[in-house]
């Protein structure tokens, strides 16, 4: 097991305990320093700047206890932001009539990269409204996957 899947094994029910959902885990060498870089998110609602500093400190002390890391490392806790990413595919059940942008292993026509409205899930397929047509994307297909914004600007 690598040092991604061993601290989401022993992190994420710690967290979800708190009720924060534990989106991503990366282990990365940045410049010769080793950097744990945690994505968390609340279930029903965003992460406030305190529950992420509470998240942490609970995340740090597990670390360190179970000694898990071996390394001199930096520990870094984030939101996931407005453009969160879309991992598991109940991701897409939970942000269903939101916009989201999709790459794909394997191209949908002749597009890997997708943009459009969830519409739902069926059959681990998910559906997406693209320009009024509704496309069905086996999950397994989906390479990455985020919600994504646009600002529209008022044209006079």
């Amino acid at each position: 097991m690598n040092v991604e899947e061993t601290v989401r094994q022993i992190v994420e029910p710690l967290l979800k305990e708190k009720d924060i959902e534990l989106i991503k885990v990366d282990f990365l060498k940045v410049k010769g320093k080793y950097r744990l870089i945690l994505t968390v998110d609340k279930y029903k609602e965003s992460i406030k700047l305190n529950e992420l500093a509470e998240a942490n400190k609970l995340v740090n002390e597990t670390i360190e206890e179970k000694g898990i890391l071996k390394k001199e490392y930096d520990l870094e806790l984030s939101s996931p932001g407005a453009e969160r990413p879309l991992m598991k595919i109940g991701d897409y059940k939970r942000f269903e009539g939101k916009k989201a942008k999709v790459v794909l292993y394997e191209p949908a026509g002749n597009q890997v990269s997708l943009k459009g409205t969830i519409k739902g899930i069926k059959d681990k397929k998910v559906i997406f409204n693209i320009d009024d047509r509704l496309i069905m994307i086996d999950f397994e297909n989906i390479k990455s996957g985020n919600l994504f914004y646009e600002i529209k600007e008022d044209l006079k």
